[in-house]
């Protein structure tokens, strides 16, 4: 995995893009000597998407089963406005 500074993946950016899609790169971009983005090919992406959606689900199960606190949609549309 490379880290460049934004400013200088800027001058770069077709270079990098290639590294990722072709090369199947990582890169970090980072910004006052911060770590803040990366860039990764749209597989990675895909699959970081398809993790994501289930961790969502596991926390929607795992609500769902923790009745306290749980109110249907009605109960809250009835409560909002009243």
């Amino acid at each position: 995995m490379e880290n460049f500074s934004i400013s200088h993946a800027r001058s770069m950016l077709g270079e990098l893009l290639n590294r990722v899609r072709i090369g199947g790169q990582r890169i970090v971009l980072s910004s006052h000597g911060k770590d803040v983005g990366a860039i990764i090919s749209m597989e990675e992406l895909k699959i970081l998407q398809l993790l994501e959606d289930q961790m969502d689900i596991a926390a929607h199960k795992k609500a769902m089963n923790e009745p306290e606190g749980f109110i249907s949609a009605e109960d809250f549309f009835n409560q909002t406005n009243e």
